[in-house]
């Protein structure tokens, strides 16, 4: 059976970055798989500045995130109206590996919702 909330994260994917370079496209079918995984990580390769994507989260992806983000990325206080692409590509990433973000459809937010499903995450 297909994971509602999978296929939601393989559309928001394949609309958001289809047409950047280096991304291709994920296959919608509602399963989590290495497809929609690798998937992921382009989309937050793209979104660090790499050009040349991978399918694996190496060094580069790595040194980029951590220059982008020295201490984490940070929990929105709810109701706050930034949006990042970043808090979407984390909320998919929650979704395909079975913990709810706290919404119906990826917001670009990190509210409170994406931060408990983090601390189960870590919790697990």
């Amino acid at each position: 059976m297909t994971d509602q909330m999978v296929l939601k994260t393989q559309q928001w994917l394949n609309r958001t970055y289809r047409s950047k370079a280096g991304f291709g496209s994920v296959i919608e079918d509602g399963y989590t798989g290495w497809g929609t995984v690798n998937a992921l990580i382009r989309a937050l390769q793209i979104e660090l500045g790499i050009t040349t994507t991978a399918n694996n989260f190496g060094p580069g992806t790595i040194s980029r995130f951590q220059s982008r983000w020295p201490n984490g990325i940070r929990q929105q206080d709810d109701g706050a109206q930034e949006t990042s692409n970043v808090y979407g590509i984390i909320q998919g990433a929650l979704w395909c590996k079975g913990y709810s973000a706290g919404a119906s459809d990826i917001t670009t937010h990190f509210y409170s919702g994406t931060g408990k499903a983090i601390k189960q995450l870590k919790s697990d």
